[in-house]
C-alpha cells in the first residue's frame, strides 16, 4: 500500500447519492459534493450510464489534491479520459484479484496464448475451471461431493498463484488491483489496464467481504 495516499481511509461518509441513469445531472451532484464539503470521493458505474460525466463534475467540486477512487467500470483508462476528460487523472481504480503483470509466470503464459487484450479475468476462469475438474474427479459422482471436493481445495500452484477455498468457497487470499489512471489514448479493450499504473496490491481483511453462509 506504500504508493496509495495516505488520507485515503475514511472515517465516515459526508454522503451518499446515486444518478438516474437516463437523466444523470452531474450538476446536481457537483452541488451536494461540494455542500457536503466532501474531501474525497468513492464513485461506482459505467461508462455507458454517465460515470464519466459524473467523475468531471464531483471531482471539480472537491478539494485539490482530495482523492478518488472507483470501481472497475473506469477502465479503461482510454475510455475514462474519453469521457471524463483530464479528472480522469490520478483516479484510483480497484479491481478484484491480480493484475496481469502481477500473476505468476503460469498466469502470464496463458494470457500472452490468449493474444493481446486478453481479460485477465480470463486466467482466474481458467483457475476455476481446474480447481472444477479436480473436484469432479476426485468425487463419487454426486453434486454433494462434488461441492465439498472444490470447497477443499488447496492449490500450491495455479495460473493465479496458491490460494484456498474456504466453507463457503470464498478464495484465500483474495487480493485487490489498484491502478492509477495516468494518460489517455491505448486499448479501449473491456478492463484493460493501457495508460493505468499497476500499485501494490492491497488485502483487505476478510470481515470486509467475506460471504455470509
Amino acid at each position: 500500500m506504500q504508493d496509495l495516499p495516505r488520507n485515503i481511509l475514511l472515517s465516515r461518509p459526508a454522503g451518499v447519492a446515486h444518478w438516474n441513469i437516463a437523466r444523470p445531472r452531474p450538476a446536481a451532484l457537483a452541488r451536494r459534493v461540494r455542500a457536503a464539503r466532501a474531501d474525497g470521493l468513492l464513485l461506482c458505474g459505467v461508462m455507458d450510464t454517465g460515470a464519466g460525466a459524473m467523475l468531471s463534475a464531483a471531482r471539480a467540486a472537491l478539494p485539490p489534491g482530495a482523492p478518488v477512487v472507483a470501481c472497475d467500470g473506469l477502465l479503461p483508462a482510454s475510455v475514462a479520459f474519453d469521457t471524463a476528460g483530464p479528472a480522469a487523472a490520478g483516479v484510483l481504480v480497484t479491481r478484484g484479484g491480480l493484475s496481469a503483470d502481477r500473476l505468476p509466470p503460469a498466469g502470464r503464459a496463458l494470457a500472452g496464448r490468449l493474444g493481446p487484450d486478453t481479460d485477465v479475468t480470463a486466467v482466474y476462469a481458467a483457475a476455476a475451471t481446474e480447481a472444477l475438474l479436480a473436484a469432479i474427479a476426485a468425487s463419487d459422482g454426486t453434486r454433494a461431493s462434488v461441492a465439498a471436493h472444490l470447497r477443499a481445495t488447496r492449490r500450491a500452484e495455479s495460473p493465479i498463484g496458491p490460494y484456498a477455498l474456504d466453507a463457503v468457497g470464498d478464495p484465500r487470499p483474495a487480493p485487490v488491483s489498484v491502478f492509477r489512471l495516468e494518460r489517455p489514448g491505448g486499448s479501449n479493450a473491456i478492463l484493460s489496464e493501457e495508460g493505468a499504473r499497476t500499485l501494490e496490491p492491497i488485502s483487505p481483511p476478510p470481515r470486509l467481504w467475506t460471504t455470509v453462509p
